[in-house]
């Protein structure tokens, strides 16, 4: 089990059920991380099954459910360069000006498929935040915008 990426996943999670908040992505199996794995397990009626999967599923759940399209837009192992023009690079502009309302070193995009320079900049902004290298759209980015952008939409 990688505690990290599961602290990660209720970090996601507690955008949208606030009893699972307060999770800090440590490494450390504390008491928050304890709560905030049975607040998933009675969300999700499962005793049997390990906790990092259902953490997993529900973080998924939420993902899928909050993020402005069908998630299969972005294809699994594509990566967008300068230049390139996409479906999956408009949701990520549309994505990240909703981030950028709340965050004021996130600059606000056009939306306009294509991934131009502005674009470039603030994937190279927050893939800052989220430990990413470079300014590419790539797998590993879109799953880091959806977590972050389910967080900022928020749920109740």
């Amino acid at each position: 089990m990688d505690l990290k990426r599961m602290q990660r996943e209720l970090m996601v999670i507690s955008g949208a059920y606030r009893n699972v908040g307060g999770v800090y992505p440590s490494g450390k199996y504390d008491e928050v991380t304890k709560r905030a794995v049975r607040e998933v397990r009675s969300l999700m009626g499962s005793r049997d099954c390990p906790e990092d999967m259902l953490v997993s599923e529900l973080a998924r759940r939420i993902v899928t459910e909050s993020t402005p399209c069908k998630p299969d837009i972005f294809q699994r192992g594509r990566v967008y360069a300068p230049g390139d023009r996409a479906d999956a690079v408009a949701v990520c502009q549309i994505m990240i000006n909703r981030i950028a309302a709340r965050y004021l070193n996130v600059p606000t995009l056009s939306v306009n498929g294509t991934m131009d320079a502005a674009t470039v900049r603030a994937i190279g902004i927050l893939g800052g935040i989220f430990g990413h290298n470079g300014s590419q759209l790539d797998t590993a980015f879109w799953r880091e915008l959806c977590a972050l952008y389910a967080l900022v939409i928020g749920r109740s």
